[in-house]
């Protein structure tokens, strides 16, 4: 090509790229190893570069980290085979200090085969899509969020379990009042972080933005009765007086979300209840309502305590994530409070609205209002006739601190234990003894099966047997599965007054 030719075809580049200027395009011309051969006062001003910033490939240091080499690769193959081409690259906006994403498309301009020049002509995302990349990278951080304290929570629980039951062991011979005094400290230092990683965790799944819902009809007896065995313990140990009234309602609801947002009020009631106070549990039907869609069914669910109280605009703020509760004297650990927070998101997600009536220093009642189901459907949870305490149970726990600490525990309650490691194992102990046992209690995360399969093979070979799963998860789904199959689910770390009651309970 001519020298008059290059120079006026030059020319004509530089008003094409004026003219997508003009449009709200960027646009700049560079060699075929990427290098910008002239300065280019659009990319100059969006970028806040100089000509000494950008030129050569100094205009790279605008785009995302992340993006460049991507960008220089797509670069490198397509002016190799000389074709116009496409990418999208992030790139850095003086005007508002962010990464801005952009549609860069490559068109060969002129000069010879082996020396051309490229025009860049650089279109920003719209709104929406930028819109949509940032909800994007959004929810995936709350679901790694999640993901992560689930299992940071999961590998804490395996030591907390061990520590609960070594407390169980000690708590269970005779001490002197100052060792007694030293004990419940211990005891109520482990429940209070349960607690908490049971609300971190729960707080980060809702974060992630999708929470599987399970909605179905249940027995509300089958939940109140897991309730009444797993919170009986801590309402006596704290001198209260727990009332869970029976009920023959079925409800449509999501059994665990439910169970979760219960418990959680169960847990302030106990913890801000002074002794000698009581907590009661009960549900009714509401006066039906009609609307353009029929006749509404409805039953309330109240959790009543004569506790501390609360003031209405403390009540408010308290249903915010962690915000600090009032300490009461000598209570240090009850600081975060993350339970009202949980209970709101959680009646959001499955539409069961929430209502609070409390007086600062004579109680508080809470209720959630869930749609009335009807009789029919087989109950949440299937449960038959329990032994009496006492009796063989086959341990499966794959850690040697929590089995032995458990063995230990159960012994000195009276039972005959058998540890194992692993599902063979217990499939081999199962198969190869004549005298059943009364009882399991498996591990649920086990190195070859989940606790599901062991509790299935426990009762195919001893009908009678009654399972129990512990587990560290508390978000996962499979957890439901076993409820179904009416096998006791317990969370870790699991006290001595817990595993009895539920050993006990029919």
């Amino acid at each position: 090509m001519k020298p008059n030719e290059l120079k006026e075809l030059r020319r004509i580049a530089r008003r094409y790229q004026a003219l997508l200027e003009a449009f709200g395009a960027i646009a700049w011309t560079a060699n075929a190893d990427g290098e910008f051969v002239e300065p280019h006062a659009g990319w100059e001003k969006y970028t806040a570069q100089t000509w000494q910033d950008c030129r050569g490939r100094g205009w790279l240091a605008a785009v995302h980290p992340d993006d460049r080499d991507q960008l220089i690769r797509t670069w490198h193959d397509w002016t190799t085979i000389r074709t116009s081409f496409q990418i999208a690259a992030r790139v850095w906006s003086a005007t508002h200090r962010d990464y801005r994403s952009f549609r860069c498309t490559g068109i060969r301009l002129l000069g010879a085969e082996d020396d051309s020049d490229w025009l860049m002509v650089m279109t920003e995302g719209t709104r929406e899509n930028e819109g949509r990349r940032v909800a994007s990278e959004a929810a995936q951080a709350g679901t790694d969020k999640a993901h992560f304290l689930a299992t940071v929570s999961h590998d804490l629980r395996q030591p907390l379990q061990t520590l609960a039951a070594v407390m169980g062991a000690l708590r269970a011979v005779p001490h002197e009042a100052d060792e007694a005094r030293l004990i419940a400290r211990a005891d109520r230092a482990i429940t209070n972080l349960t607690n908490l990683l049971n609300a971190l965790v729960q707080l980060a799944q809702f974060e992630s933005g999708n929470p599987s819902i399970n909605l179905q009809s249940f027995s509300l007896e089958g939940l109140f009765s897991e309730l009444r065995t797993e919170f009986e313990p801590a309402a006596s140990a704290a001198e209260l007086a727990l009332v869970i009234e029976p009920t023959d309602l079925h409800v449509l609801s999501d059994f665990t979300l439910l169970k979760r947002m219960i418990s959680n009020l169960l847990e302030n009631a106990i913890r801000y209840t002074p002794p000698g106070g009581k907590v009661a549990v009960a549900a009714g039907r509401v006066a039906p309502t009609a609307d353009g869609d029929g006749v509404n069914e409805t039953v309330r669910i109240t959790v009543n305590d004569t506790g501390i109280g609360l003031a209405l605009e403390r009540a408010t703020e308290m249903a915010k994530a962690f915000r600090h509760f009032p300490q009461s004297e000598g209570d240090e650990y009850r600081v975060l409070g993350l339970g009202l927070s949980i209970v709101a998101r959680l009646g959001a997600l499955i539409d069961h609205p929430i209502d609070m009536n409390s007086e600062l220093g004579r109680g508080s009642t809470f209720s959630i209002s869930l749609p009335l189901s009807r009789p029919g459907n087989e109950d949440h949870v299937k449960r038959s006739n329990w032994s009496a305490l006492g009796g063989r149970v086959l341990v499966v726990e794959d850690s040697s601190d929590v089995g032995e600490a458990l063995t230990q525990l159960l012994e000195l309650k009276g039972f005959e234990t058998t540890l194992v490691r692993s599902a063979d194992e217990a499939a081999q102990r199962l198969e190869g003894t004549v005298q059943s046992f009364q009882f399991l209690i498996s591990d649920f995360r086990l190195p070859d099966r989940t606790g599901i399969e062991v509790a299935e093979m426990a009762v195919r070979r001893f009908p009678a047997i009654k399972p129990i799963i512990l587990t560290g998860d508390v978000i996962d789904r499979r957890l439901e599965t076993a409820r179904e199959k009416g096998f006791r689910v317990l969370h870790k770390p699991v006290e001595l007054e817990t595993l009895l009651a539920a050993l006990q309970s029919s």
